[in-house]
């Protein structure tokens, strides 16, 4: 051993003398030749173009960042311009990607390549320019009119994944000469860092290599077995679902009872907040000031809050109007609605609010604001099945289910997904009880509510065995699934002519949407750093990963929960750029039942809290939203 340590001191000496030099070079190099990168970034307090600038300096990234920095600047209303020149080694079709939350135009070469507005939608938007080789002049222009900020500035190669503005490629002024200095000194700074990297890397792939391989083939011959095991146990016994029972100590459950109820006081508490004399709670509906004027006209007669200054509101608005006309008789959805047939299709919530307010506007809006509040509470009655007050490890995965950040987001906007997952909790509840039948119907019933409810089908295959009678039972469950979203999309095709199947395109090739929001995300942190927005983002892609990952794992086909979270696995590899995007974006909501299923079946593990803290990091975010303590 001595003998091999000798060896190694000469060329461990070398290494680390190589290794200083080019770092310290590439800094002294940098210090001297590089020219500055980045774009004049310009700030405005109004919108109006008379406006006076509050300050004028050079930015390497076109976001809204700098606003968590500086919280003296306006959010409501205000103006930002970045101006630059941006080069381009080779001609090329490139696609531009504009999308914000208000207005975003970007000029290339003195001419709008992209104007997104409310008028052309909320979502990102893209137009493909081509452009020859050199300097192009840029600017992004981006004015907020109220209500939430946001803006995702991207380009890409005609086709391919798009991507930030690179620092290196953008200047406030055309460098000339000074380019192939830069690119040079960028060269220089890779090689320093790779110098640095690359042997410790190589040396312990050469040390650890045989031991990984060893130790992966027998964590993947593992699952297999464990996964031929698990299905043929399906496949000869049906169903089994074990409920953890353990039974505490009565002063245990005194303590925890009481835990459970604090967090349900502590959420009524919060929700107070939205409460507006006047108005009551249609504040948590989100009805925005741009769409007023295209607002039905027996909701505009009845009070309800609206966002100013410029808000575009958010869904909740459209089917709270659809719960005043249920049954999409007013001739003004047409022109209410973003679009009409799209919004139709999810009906049945707002069937239940119109039901609870008893068919009064008035009272229509309040149930409509308040209905997500009333599934939250029954869900924290209901997890109890799963997760009693036993042990604290129970009552913190329940925690995290009721404040995992879908379920906030729907309470505080008045979402579907919130109603839509006590709908599932009851159907797995009912196939517990072995009433096969009941679920089927509840989960048909919930495919009104939204489309992809309807995975939840999956925990239906299989239940109470394969025989023949099983079988016609299955028969019988598949149409109460398929059958009442088939009749109301007849009746919506019948009303408006069509189907807007798109919807929006959610949907996309695997992994493709997953993979372009990892590298936004990741490389808007590398740019502004951990104070950027994006840090939600990325806990939201950990915790989604985790809980993936975990479900993949724990084969299971007997669990009703593990068939329903690996169904949604599936759906979130097929979810677009159009779903994740955002600070994080709708995939915490579009995944909640995967989120659910995690923590449902997350006591068994071996390494709880490791995993739960990981899982659950968006609970951060939602206590965050909820006016609870930030963490983060």
């Amino acid at each position: 051993m001595m003998f091999k340590q000798s060896r190694l001191r000469l060329p461990l000496t070398v290494y680390l003398l190589v290794a200083t030099a080019l770092g310290w070079l590439s800094l002294h190099l940098d210090g001297r030749f590089r020219t500055e990168t980045g774009l004049v970034h310009t700030f405005y307090r109004e919108t109006d173009s008379a406006s006076i600038p509050l300050f004028r300096r050079t930015s390497r990234g076109i976001d809204l960042d700098f606003l968590e920095d500086e919280p003296s600047l306006p959010r409501r209303s205000f103006r930002v311009q970045w101006k630059g020149v941006w080069h381009l080694p080779e001609a090329r079709l490139i696609d531009i990607y504009a999308g914000g939350d208000d207005r975003v135009v970007v000029r290339v070469d003195d001419r709008v390549v992209v104007a997104r507005d409310a008028a052309r939608g909320m979502h990102t938007i893209a137009e493909r320019v081509a452009l020859d080789a050199g300097f192009h002049r840029v600017v992004v222009r981006y004015e907020q009119y109220g209500g939430d900020f946001g803006l995702n500035v991207r380009w890409a190669r005609a086709g391919e994944v798009p991507r930030s503005f690179e620092s290196a490629s953008i200047f406030p002024e055309r460098p000339d000469a000074q380019l192939k200095a830069n690119r040079r000194l960028a060269t220089l700074r890779r090689v320093a860092g790779a110098v640095w990297l690359v042997p410790p890397l190589l040396f312990a792939l050469w040390v650890g290599w045989p031991h990984a391989l060893r130790a992966g083939r027998r964590v993947f011959q593992s699952w297999c077995d464990r996964s031929r095991l698990a299905w043929r146990r399906w496949r000869q016994e049906g169903d089994r679902p074990v409920p953890w029972s353990a039974e505490p100590t009565a002063r245990q459950k005194r303590a925890l009872q009481f835990l459970y109820v604090v967090v349900v006081v502590g959420f009524l508490g919060a929700v107070g907040q939205f409460y507006r004399p006047g108005t009551g709670f249609t504040y948590l509906i989100f009805f925005g000031e741009e769409f007023q004027e295209r607002t039905l006209s027996t909701v505009e007669a009845v009070p309800h809050y609206v966002h100013r200054r410029g808000s575009f509101g958010y869904d909740g608005q459209f089917y709270a109007q659809l719960a005043v006309a249920p049954l999409l008789d007013d001739p003004g959805l047409q022109d209410a609605l973003d679009s009409a047939p799209y919004r139709a299709r999810r009906i049945l919530f707002s069937w239940t609010a119109f039901a609870l307010g008893l068919g009064q506007p008035g009272w229509v809006l309040q149930a409509y604001a308040l209905q997500n509040v009333l599934c939250w509470v029954i869900l924290a009655w209901l997890l109890q099945r799963w997760l009693p007050p036993a042990r604290f490890r129970n009552f913190a995965l329940w925690f995290a289910c009721l404040f995992s950040h879908g379920m906030i987001v729907s309470v505080q906007r008045s979402l579907l997904e919130g109603p839509s997952m006590l709908l599932i909790v009851l159907g797995l509840l009912a196939l517990e009880h072995r009433r096969t039948i009941v679920a089927a119907g509840i989960v048909g019933l919930s495919g009104l509510g939204r489309e992809t409810n309807l995975l939840v089908a999956a925990a239906l295959a299989g239940s109470g065995g394969w025989s023949a009678r099983a079988r016609a039972r299955a028969f019988v469950a598949a149409g109460l699934v398929a059958v009442p979203l088939l009749l109301w999309f007849a009746y919506t095709y019948s009303v408006y002519g069509s189907l807007d199947l798109e919807g929006g395109g959610n949907l996309t090739m695997p992994l493709a949407g997953l993979w372009q929001y990892w590298e936004s995300t990741l490389g808007e942190l590398r740019m502004v750093g951990w104070a950027s927005r994006a840090r939600y983002s990325l806990l939201a892609l950990v915790s989604l990963a985790v809980q993936a990952g975990y479900l993949i794992w724990r084969v299971d086909w007997d669990d009703h929960w593990w068939r329903v979270g690996i169904s949604y696995c599936a759906l979130m590899l097929l979810l677009s750029i159009n779903v994740w995007e955002g600070y994080p974006g709708a995939s915490t909501r579009v995944l909640l039942p995967m989120a659910f299923a995690f923590n449902v079946l997350l006591p068994q593990s071996r390494y709880f809290w490791l995993l739960f803290v990981f899982g659950n990091l968006t609970v951060v975010q939602s206590l965050a939203d909820l006016g609870m303590p930030r963490l983060v």
